[in-house]
């Protein structure tokens, strides 16, 4: 028998449970809406002017195009004072266009852009040959009825920009691209904007009937606006970037802040919030995750590197510069191409030297351009340096002083012809320094002699 016994007891009868393991949601699986700054400037150019008459008086509603060629790169509208704006072009030569029923068409040839700036250019038009035309266009019905219009989209009722809202637990079903367009055909009731300094206002042209225990979607502006579609990634994304849309608000209104519904091919794609954009902003929409798209980034730092070394007035100015690049690789597995717009973080102290440029420049971030073909790998290299300076006395200038100046890159050759005449006075003054305390040590032991000579 052993000395200390390993016992138990063990139970039959019990049925044993194994625990299954709770695995939590993926991160990515829900999305938090957010907004994206706008920009404070781009890698493209914008133009704006005012469009006059021949005696001076603004014209509103004229309507702007930028030409290369034959082919229209960017429109505009003049607002209530005259005012139009386009942007986002590419840097280049352009011909400017203005037209206004009852003026002759204005136009500016060899318009020059270059990146990174605002052009001014007013346009004054003419008053032209006197025509009629006469427009026939349906009248708007005087009582709008929303609950009417709701059942023509096949919408559920409510309160919201156009979202689509929950029924009976659910989802509602989306309504089809033209029935929607159809039903704002129907019941379109027209606003007018006005500024009001640093407000803005929407005044409904006709009245709405709202009965008891009924709500309406009460459209104030129907307008085309361009919309261009980009993949959008940033540090905070993780590894799938968002689909999102850059919109530049091409009507004459303001956009309020608010949420946004993304209709795409009829079918529902996503929602997304939008902060007020102003006539001829552009701002970008997240409303999904690009589930077929990956972006990861990788980073490298060069060692500090001396450029310069300047020397006046007894002091020795080291300048020096450094490199660093982030590269980001982007693979899509998409069936078709994406165009993926990186935000690149904005440091303090560094510049960013790539080429291309950044399409814009927001208080956070760079935004670069990055086409993707389908199932393909794409890479970015964006390049940033910062600069700094070292200021020290000749007199503190040595050997060991020089060979960090040789290893950080200067030229030892050229350090050593341009201080040989400081060296040659380093050397001289410690030449001298060296006699001046041999002749202290003689002084020190004549005193000494002489003291113990009188004792004596």
């Amino acid at each position: 028998m052993a000395g200390a016994p390993q016992v138990f007891k063990q139970t039959l009868s019990l049925p044993l449970f194994a625990e299954r393991p709770t695995v939590a949601l993926a991160a990515g699986a829900v999305l938090v809406p957010e907004t994206h700054g706008a920009a404070l400037g781009n890698g493209t150019a914008r133009i704006t002017g005012i469009a006059r008459d021949a005696s001076g008086a603004v014209l509103p509603g004229v309507s702007v195009e930028l030409l290369d060629g034959d082919r229209a790169i960017g429109t505009g509208v003049t607002d209530g004072g005259g005012r139009y704006s386009i942007g986002g072009v590419a840097a280049g030569d352009y011909t400017l266009q203005a037209t206004l029923p009852g003026f002759t068409t204005a136009r500016l040839e060899r318009v020059a852009l270059a990146p990174f700036t605002l052009a001014q250019r007013d346009v004054q038009m003419n008053v032209g040959a006197l025509t009629e035309t006469i427009t026939v266009a349906a009248s708007q019905p005087r009582g709008f009825n929303a609950a009417t219009a709701r059942q023509k989209a096949g919408t559920p009722g409510g309160v919201g920009g156009g979202t689509f809202r929950g029924v009976a637990g659910g989802l509602a079903a989306a309504p089809s691209q033209a029935a929607i367009e159809q039903a704002a055909l129907d019941q379109a009731v027209a606003a007018s904007a006005a500024d009001l300094g640093e407000l803005f206002e929407y005044k409904l042209s006709d009245r709405v009937t709202i009965r008891r225990n009924q709500s309406a979607l009460v459209p104030i502006l129907q307008s085309p606006v361009t919309a261009e579609r980009v993949s959008l990634w940033n540090d905070g994304m993780g590894l799938r970037p968002r689909r999102a849309v850059w919109l530049t608000n091409t009507s004459p209104l303001t956009l309020d802040a608010g949420s946004l519904s993304i209709v795409d091919g009829g079918a529902f794609a996503g929602e997304g919030l939008i902060d007020p954009v102003k006539p001829g902003e552009r701002r970008l929409v997240s409303y999904a995750s690009d589930l077929g798209v990956q972006v990861s980034p990788r980073s490298s730092d060069s060692p500090m590197r001396i450029v310069r070394v300047r020397m006046a007035k007894g002091i020795v100015t080291q300048d020096s510069l450094q490199r660093r690049r982030r590269t980001y690789i982007a693979r899509n597995d998409n069936r078709d191409g994406r165009l993926v717009l990186i935000e690149h973080p904005v440091a303090a102290g560094w510049k960013v030297v790539s080429t291309p440029a950044p399409e814009e420049t927001t208080p956070s971030a760079y935004r670069f351009r990055l086409a993707v073909p389908a199932g393909q790998t794409a890479t970015l290299d964006v390049d940033e340096t910062t600069d700094g300076s070292v200021r020290y006395s000749v007199g503190e200038f040595n050997d060991a002083r020089l060979m960090v100046l040789v290893q950080g890159g200067a030229n030892r050759a050229a350090l050593e012809q341009a201080l040989a005449p400081v060296m040659a006075k380093r050397a001289e003054l410690a030449q001298a320094l060296q006699e001046v305390r041999r002749r202290q040590a003689e002084l020190a032991s004549i005193e000494q002699d002489q003291t113990g000579s009188a004792r004596t």
